[in-house]
């Protein structure tokens, strides 16, 4: 998890109280570090921000690095109408302050309980796009094979192409007779077309 926050006290404060929770924190006392200089800090499956500055969460969420993130932001008014634009302003959750400390937890524990279910559905779609270029793959063979088939029939005889087929047969299988019948469901006789 990733605190940034301006505000030094808060930011220890903060960063303790979730250490103490056992999760793996990373304080940032200056928040424009996140889009100025990511390379300085390390992965999060949570950002949580002091939301002093609306452009500065929208930038964030526009950056690469953190667009999949969720950004859980702190805001000094409980105002519906600030919690509202940080929202619209890609922000996952938005807590008032003073912060009240189990609301705080169950916020953090549902945005990484979801960033967590978010990870494993875009894993199973990647696996699932992997397959699907597959099949597409197997289609573009498998037509070509049908392809070179239709051309080499459309100059065989009907009975030229059975002969084929017996022939085929009896060697997949390993015996010394084939015969190809042709008959309709229901039909109490066939036809003998070739035999082998």
């Amino acid at each position: 998890m990733l605190i940034a926050d301006a505000d030094r006290t808060e930011l220890c404060v903060l960063g303790w109280l979730l250490r103490e929770r056992g999760y793996a924190v990373t304080t940032v006392g200056d928040p424009r570090l996140l889009v100025d200089a990511p390379e300085q800090i390390g992965d999060a499956d949570l950002v949580v921000l002091d939301l002093r500055e609306r452009e500065l969460l929208r930038r964030i969420k526009m950056h690469e690095r953190w667009r999949n993130v969720p950004v859980l932001v702190t805001t000094p008014s409980a105002s519906a109408e600030a919690a509202a634009a940080a929202l619209r302003d890609g922000a996952a959750d938005c807590v008032a302050k003073p912060l009240r400390v189990p609301e705080l937890l169950a916020r953090v524990e549902a945005q990484l309980r979801l960033a967590r279910e978010l990870r494993v559905a875009r894993s199973a779609l990647r696996d699932r796009e992997v397959e699907l270029q597959r099949a597409r793959e197997d289609v573009a063979s498998t037509q070509e094979l049908v392809d070179i088939v239709h051309e080499v029939a459309g100059e065989l005889s009907t009975t030229s192409i059975y002969r084929i087929i017996a022939r085929r047969v009896a060697r997949a299988l390993d015996i010394s007779r084939c015969s190809v019948v042709l008959a309709s469901a229901g039909d109490a006789v066939g036809t003998v077309a070739v035999a082998y």
